[in-house]
């Protein structure tokens, strides 16, 4: 069978899939009110393309119906509790 050639070396198709897991960034959000868009402050330097909470200090779900996520410093989120602080990964 014909092996299939890839875009590049694979060490270098490694090192990109490493570098994209690891492309993200960890921040601390606190969201005061219930369902209200609050903009949280990353340092991915890129516009993000989705998070995953870590932990928070409450029962919260992190939600964002933002038309755009964010941009290169801000993620626009909402959480579904009030005085909940968040620890997320952006990426």
């Amino acid at each position: 069978p014909a092996k299939t050639n890839l875009q590049g070396s694979p060490d270098s198709n490694f090192k990109d899939i490493y570098r994209r897991l690891n492309d993200y960034a960890s921040v601390t959000a606190t969201f005061t009110a219930a369902n209200t868009q609050t903009s949280v402050t990353h340092a991915l330097g890129r516009p993000p393309v989705g998070f995953q909470k870590i932990m928070s200090d409450k029962p919260v779900s992190i939600y964002s119906d933002a038309t755009a996520l964010g941009t290169r410093t801000i993620i626009r989120l909402k959480a579904d509790n009030s005085n909940v602080v968040a620890t997320l990964r952006v990426f």
